[in-house]
């Protein structure tokens, strides 16, 4: 937030900020939300099944953030009949090294759980694998969003 309100300044001259002068805007933002601290932010992530066929989708977020909560949504059941549709993210493809197994086939909101060892270690791949696989039924489809909350390092 704090950003979206600061003057434009490409050559980082001084500011005076009522009663409070800085060199920089970074100093600015570092004396309002602390040195070391981390912007939240989220992203979301579409993933279509048609026919049963396996999706794999990739999404880079800023390397070094720290992966707070990640949840799918399903706006509508999955067709097809299907005994599961699992969803998984990991930091290599088809892995669950973040995410492990989520059935998402009915409608509805999972808060899924992040393996302990990337709850709070920096992602420094910056890159997620996200994989939709169906299990049983007949030729499913359908949607699923993946939403996934993350602190990026400041700069």
């Amino acid at each position: 937030d704090d950003e979206l309100r600061l003057p434009l300044n490409p050559e980082r001259r001084a500011f005076c900020f009522g009663a409070i002068h800085m060199s920089s805007e970074d100093q600015y933002l570092n004396n309002r939300r602390g040195i070391g601290s981390r912007v939240g932010s989220s992203i979301v992530v579409p993933m279509t099944m048609v026919a049963g066929a396996a999706v794999a989708v990739t999404q880079d977020i800023p390397k070094g953030s720290w992966l707070s909560s990640v949840r799918f949504e399903t706006a509508t059941a999955f067709t097809g009949s299907p005994t599961n549709i699992n969803a998984r993210i990991g930091n290599a493809s088809t892995g669950q090294q973040v995410v492990a197994d989520v059935d998402v086939k009915a409608q509805g909101h999972i808060t899924a759980t992040i393996v302990a060892a990337y709850d709070s270690i920096g992602n420094n791949d910056g890159t997620l694998y996200l994989a939709l696989a169906a299990s049983g039924g007949t030729s499913p489809a359908g949607t699923v969003n993946a939403v996934i909350a993350y602190h990026a390092p400041t700069l």
